[in-house]
């Protein structure tokens, strides 16, 4: 994803090259080319500074020479960042023994009905639902 896009998905404003990819977020001791670090404790700056990685950062945080995206709250940006970059993954399709499915319950294809989920008489599931 590219800087701008996540700063944009994290409601920040970019200082810097908005072109660079970044493909997940790190703690700065693993910062390395296509990661971005999201900085909760300023005392670690320089260490990535070092690794010259793009930063998400405080708004009111002490200028950075890296490329950085500064937000009001780093805590949900970087929960935003998380979500951002690591998309979710489907459970595999299929019903859960414990599920109880009602009489003439339609299941569509690729659906996944997880524990102890309840299916009434007469229900449509659509294809690929998650319960």
């Amino acid at each position: 994803m590219r800087l701008d896009a996540l700063a944009q998905r994290v409601g920040g404003d970019l200082v810097g090259d908005p072109g660079i990819e970044v493909h997940q977020v790190v703690p700065p001791e693993e910062a390395r080319p296509g990661s971005v670090v999201v900085l909760t404790d300023l005392r670690r700056l320089p260490e990535v500074e070092a690794a010259r990685v793009p930063v998400i950062l405080a708004r009111d945080a002490p200028a950075t020479h890296l490329p950085a995206i500064r937000v009001g709250n780093v805590r949900l940006a970087l929960a935003l960042a998380i979500r951002a970059l690591i998309p979710p993954t489907a459970p595999p399709a299929g019903i859960h023994p414990t599920c109880v499915i009602g009489s003439r319950a339609q299941i569509g294809e690729g659906v996944f009905l997880g524990p102890c989920a309840v299916i009434g008489d007469d229900v449509t599931i659509g294809e690929r639902a998650q319960i």
